[in-house]
């Protein structure tokens, strides 16, 4: 009985409520029930982590025990948590981590975030990253291993483009590596090339595979950490739940 008196609530219909108490109440809110018969409510009363019922302002705050707190939406609206049907979990993790190149408006900019990670990273270690997008900056070419050679030159360095279909990679990455201008394309790749055959340090596709090898693998306690630093993270864009 207690549970059917629950779901009842949940879908806006009153709540007769005595053994219901609320510890948290907001009110004067737009919020979606995603319930057809009462789609939108201007309150609810919850309790722990759980939702006791929706309705209005004064059903919802009369379900509060003594000392609950009361909030103020102030026409805020208010959603069901999201749930991601495809995301790579674990990536997104790891990628916190990495240096976030979203953003970088100029090739300048993007520059700059890679010299700082660098300056706290002790030479030789790989420096990894995502998000730069040349088509965004002055000129529109994709970028070269000599710019991030000069402010990265200690370290091999691997930037995956905004897409994920391109890779910009240093001097270094590249020895690392061993691609050389006698290196094949891989089948569905490319190792971008200037006028005399030499890699520039673009790797479109495929391509990008040829450096994972030589990237360490995160360890069974980074891969933990990086899937609760994602978990935070997606709870904070309002992401309850995922699937990947």
């Amino acid at each position: 009985m207690a549970r059917k008196q629950q779901m009842r609530g949940l879908s806006g219909q009153s709540t007769a409520g005595a053994a219901m108490q609320a510890d948290l109440a907001l009110f004067n809110g737009n919020i979606h029930t995603m319930d057809l018969r009462r789609p939108r409510v201007s309150a609810a009363a919850i309790a722990g982590d759980r939702f006791l019922a929706t309705g209005s302002d004064s059903d919802m705050r009369s379900l509060l025990a003594p000392g609950g707190r009361e909030v103020d939406l102030r026409g805020a609206t208010v959603v069901p948590g999201f749930i991601d049907a495809h995301i790579h979990f674990l990536s997104y993790g790891l990628s916190l981590r990495e240096i976030d190149l979203s953003g970088a408006a100029t090739l300048s900019s993007a520059l700059e975030r890679v010299g700082r990670r660098a300056a706290d990273t002790p030479p030789g270690q790989w420096l990894t990253g995502r998000g730069w997008d040349q088509s965004v900056w002055e000129g529109g070419a994709f970028p070269a291993a000599a710019q991030l050679d000069a402010v990265a030159g200690e370290h091999p360095v691997y930037l995956a483009r905004k897409c994920g279909h391109a890779a910009w990679v240093n001097s270094l990455a590249l020895e690392r590596v061993g691609i050389t201008a006698h290196t094949e394309d891989p089948e569905g790749g490319e190792i971008v090339r200037d006028g005399e055959g030499r890699p520039t340090g673009i790797l479109l596709e495929k391509a990008m595979e040829l450096a994972f090898p030589c990237m360490a693998e995160p360890s069974d306690a980074e891969a933990l950490a990086a899937v609760r630093h994602a978990q935070e993270a997606a709870n904070r864009m309002g992401i309850v739940g995922v699937h990947t």
